[in-house]
């Protein structure tokens, strides 16, 4: 059976460093939703949070074997 960690809201450095943890611990992946925020809009209409691909680019440089999701 594979697990998978689901985060919110980490900078790249905290999902890196979550990446490793996963990796070292016997997860195969990691989750971050499009959203920090579930979706949620701010005040201008705009989607809040932060960017999943720019934290998980980070993190799979430094990983072997967690896939992102």
């Amino acid at each position: 059976m594979e697990l998978a960690i689901c985060v919110r809201n980490l900078t790249a450095t905290e999902l890196t460093a979550a990446g490793r943890f996963a990796e070292d611990n016997g997860f195969a992946e990691i989750f971050v939703p499009d959203s920090a925020r579930g979706g949620a809009l701010d005040a201008q209409g705009r989607l809040g949070g932060r960017d999943a691909f720019i934290g998980f680019a980070a993190m799979l440089s430094a990983t072997k074997t967690i896939k992102a999701t």
